[in-house]
């Protein structure tokens, strides 16, 4: 738990109202992210690498991968496992969030827009201002990763997709297809219709994922990238195989 721009609250309830930290810590929202919206909560709670998509893809689905025999057939079977994928985050989520509010969170919920009228904590769903997002690491290595499957495998069939994925399994084997993906390679950012085309495709298939969840008490989901300020991207950076985009194990 991370009391960042909590202390003040905490600090008046110990100093004013005489309570102890290990109970004041109980009547008050703690986290990073709740100041963004003034009087709400966040119900955030799940930073997952989406490259975990690329790493189902190679391994777990690898003999679908090989039978689809057009781009498109590929992209289908890629979306199923990206949904897949975030619905397990989902899950994980809606468990934390299910967790947290079994705290009433008493003092802050009075401050709170909605918890009165509601009859409920902010933590458990009450308050009017709200945010519940789905945090993501790892989106630009699952939009090049496709990228490069589809310039490799499906445009210039320079290998077959079992042929990647044990190249992948030996982590990049010689280096002398991952030297032509570095040198030959279609990245997003380098203004191509092709890279660009990827991007755009796996945004909107995102957007089609989210837009109908909800998660535990109804609220909307967004989706973003979470980079920077704590090291979650560097423990997920660690965590995934060889990826097509050039990445080594």
């Amino acid at each position: 738990i991370a009391f960042v721009a909590d202390e003040p609250r905490i600090e008046s309830f110990t100093k004013i109202l005489g309570l102890p930290l290990s109970i004041a810590v109980n009547y008050t929202t703690v986290g990073c992210n709740e100041t963004a919206f003034p009087g709400g909560v966040d119900f955030s709670g799940t930073h997952i690498n989406i490259a975990r998509s690329i790493d189902t893809l190679l391994n777990a689905r690898r003999e679908e991968f090989a039978a689809c025999k057009s781009y498109e057939e590929f992209f289908a079977l890629f979306q199923s496992i990206l949904k897949d994928t975030l619905d397990e985050a989902l899950y994980y989520q809606n468990l934390f969030n299910y967790a947290r509010s079994k705290d009433a969170d008493v003092i802050s919920s009075l401050f709170m827009p909605g918890c009165i009228e509601n009859a409920k904590s902010a933590t458990q769903g009450g308050a009017a201002r709200h945010s519940a997002n789905l945090n993501l690491t790892g989106l630009m290595c699952v939009i090049d990763s496709v990228s490069i499957i589809k310039q490799l495998v499906y445009d210039e069939k320079r290998v077959t997709a079992r042929e990647l994925c044990e190249l992948l399994d030996n982590d990049w084997g010689d280096g002398e297809l991952r030297a032509y993906v570095h040198s030959r390679g279609k990245f997003f950012g380098n203004n191509d219709e092709h890279s660009q085309s990827v991007a755009i495709a796996v945004t909107n298939a995102l957007y089609e994922i989210i837009s109908p969840l909800t998660e535990l008490f109804g609220h909307k989901l967004l989706a973003g990238c979470f980079e920077g300020y704590n090291p979650h991207s560097t423990w997920f950076g660690a965590a995934p195989p060889a990826t097509p985009d050039g990445r080594k194990r």
